[in-house]
């Protein structure tokens, strides 16, 4: 996973929205086969993610971990009222975004 997570990374540290475009296709084309659903969901949710070059640089890194820790968050809280979790699969169903 630490693949996926410093692939992710490097597409919100574009320098705009063309290239960090260019990196997800790239991303898409990587782990789209092996996480089909989660690849999906990720695109369906690309023009709301991607409003975040909208906003300058400077403050881009700001936003960029406040939005990290808030994810972290999330998945902190979900995976806490399970058990355990038997597979990766079971995992990736329950951090999955919510249409």
């Amino acid at each position: 996973m630490d693949i996926i997570d410093s692939q992710l990374k490097q597409i919100f540290l574009s320098e705009d929205r063309e290239e960090a475009s260019k990196r997800f296709n790239k991303f898409k084309s990587i782990w789209e086969n092996k996480y089909p659903k989660q690849v999906y969901n990720l695109e369906r949710k690309l023009n709301y993610l991607f409003t975040y070059f909208q906003y300058p640089k400077s403050i881009r890194r700001s936003i960029h971990s406040n939005i990290i820790e808030i994810m972290n968050k999330e998945i902190r809280r979900r995976i806490k009222t399970i058990d355990s979790l038997p597979t990766e699969e079971s995992a990736m169903n329950i951090l999955e975004w919510q249409s």
